[in-house]
């Protein structure tokens, strides 16, 4: 699909489809890796703790819908936010063979629910922090995928620009809104995983150290230290919003949309 894109885009030789063509045969070949990579995370979650991936798919599925829809919406807009298909193709074809990557995030959320309350401690912790680097590991993927998307986009409206096109009013914003709409995606699906991660995890730290029937000075300070090291090998002591950044969901995407627009202007 890449090399039919490359091939298809006119304007051949000049100097911004030579900067154009490399990140977007990148980001085909980024894709398809995203796609693999994906797929072998949701089959080693689903044979490891016995997940139906089913309902994986189909939240999977509803949440690609949704984005294609809004990715695609410009097709439809008038004046200078129009685009043509061609110009979408490449971010389409992402969105789908990134869905392996959603899935995956989607499958941790199925695997912290599989999980039994009543097991070992030790094994229970275990089983958390392997989700939390799995989740963890997947999220990089997919940031890193958005911001490849990204820079193929910005480049692509530098080219169209130079040939004088129908994008030649587009703003230079155009290309932050697209880096955060593709951060939005991967954040959605993140945030089925990691709040079920954060909600089981809570759970094991009161269990590991309970605090509320502690009256000494000395032993509150003493099981409140002990639950800040437990909270934190369990990455229960950050934000969505610092995991996030990083994965550089949040930042990457919007900081080459910003040079980019930078660029065009």
């Amino acid at each position: 699909m890449a090399v039919g894109s490359i091939a298809l885009q006119p304007g051949k030789g000049t100097p911004e489809w030579i900067v154009w063509a490399p990140v977007a045969l990148a980001v085909g070949v980024a894709s398809g890796a995203a796609f693999v990579y994906g797929s072998r995370r949701l089959h080693e979650l689903s044979s490891r703790y016995q997940i139906a991936t089913g309902p994986i798919w189909s939240r999977t599925l509803l949440l690609l819908l949704v984005a294609l829809v809004f990715s695609n919406i410009t097709l439809v807009l008038p004046g200078a936010a129009h685009a043509i298909y061609r110009d979408r193709l490449l971010a389409d074809v992402a969105l789908v063979l990134g869905s392996s990557l959603g899935a995956s995030m989607f499958a941790v959320r199925a695997a912290v629910a599989r999980g039994n309350p009543d097991a070992a401690r030790g094994l229970r912790l275990k089983q958390l922090v392997d989700l939390r680097g799995v989740l963890n590991r997947v999220l990089a993927t997919a940031g890193a995928l958005v911001a490849l998307v990204t820079m193929e986009y910005s480049t692509r409206q530098l080219l169209n620009q130079s040939l004088h096109g129908h994008v030649r009013a587009r703003p230079a914003s155009f290309v932050l809104i697209f880096g955060a709409f593709g951060s939005s995606v991967v954040g959605a699906a993140y945030f089925s995983g990691w709040a079920a991660l954060r909600s089981r995890s809570q759970e094991l730290l009161d269990d590991l150290v309970p605090i509320e029937t502690l009256d000494g000075p000395s032993d509150v300070v003493g099981a409140m230290r002990e639950r800040q090291e437990v909270a934190s090998v369990l990455g229960i002591d950050r934000s969505i919003l610092n995991d996030l950044t990083a994965g550089v969901v949040i930042l990457s995407p919007i900081i080459v949309g910003a040079i980019g627009a930078f660029i065009a202007r």
